[in-house]
């Protein structure tokens, strides 16, 4: 494969930023696949089989029910291992800021975060409080990338069809030691402020 799209599950269903990692994935490559990990790990590749891609690779053990930084690297870390994709795509979100890090340390490939556009290898981000655009290159073969939003628009997606693969991993619990809480959730209601 040419591309891994690393899926986001946002309350049990596919995050708006994956859409668009989607799309950029299939702007940089021919051969697109999507991983998608956790419990709802299942409907979230239903919801993509009707798109160009290679395959759809779902993980779905007790140890990654719900986002974990441990268990989200060491599953794609043996992903990578496995499948040996060119380019890994995420959209940076708050969770790809943090697994994807260790990942990238720990396979030896790196890490261009953060990506406003990419063109012919060449790869920009904004820097200095967004004052101005850096331009990256590499020379790695392997590449981890994370797009912020609107770097590419999910209306882009080109249609298809897709299969889906079951990937059996193995996690021991003395790897996955963190647990992860429930996302925040705004609390629907008014503030007294002026209450003592």
């Amino acid at each position: 494969m040419d591309v891994l799209v690393v899926l986001e599950d946002n309350h049990g269903a596919l995050h708006r930023l994956s859409k668009e990692a989607i799309a950029g994935g299939q702007e940089l490559g021919s051969d697109v696949a999507a991983l998608a990990i956790g419990k709802n790990a299942a409907t979230i590749a239903s919801e993509l089989t009707a798109f160009d891609l290679t395959e759809i690779i779902v993980v779905d053990h007790e140890m990654v029910d719900t986002y974990n930084a441990d268990g989200y690297s060491e599953v794609l870390k043996k992903i990578i291992k496995t499948e040996d994709p060119k380019l890994i795509l995420a959209g940076h979100t708050y969770q790809t800021r943090d697994f994807m890090p260790r990942v990238s340390a720990g396979l030896n490939i790196p890490f261009i975060p953060d990506i406003v556009s990419c063109s012919n290898g060449k790869y920009s981000k904004q820097v200095l409080n967004s004052k101005l655009n850096a331009t990256i290159t590499s020379n790695s073969n392997n590449l981890i990338l994370s797009f912020q939003s609107a770097a590419f628009s999910h209306e882009n997606i080109r249609t298809g069809s897709c299969s889906t693969r079951l990937f059996d991993v193995n996690l021991d619990s003395t790897i996955v030691r963190s647990v992860s809480e429930a996302p925040f959730q705004e609390e629907a209601g008014d503030v007294d402020l002026e209450k003592r």
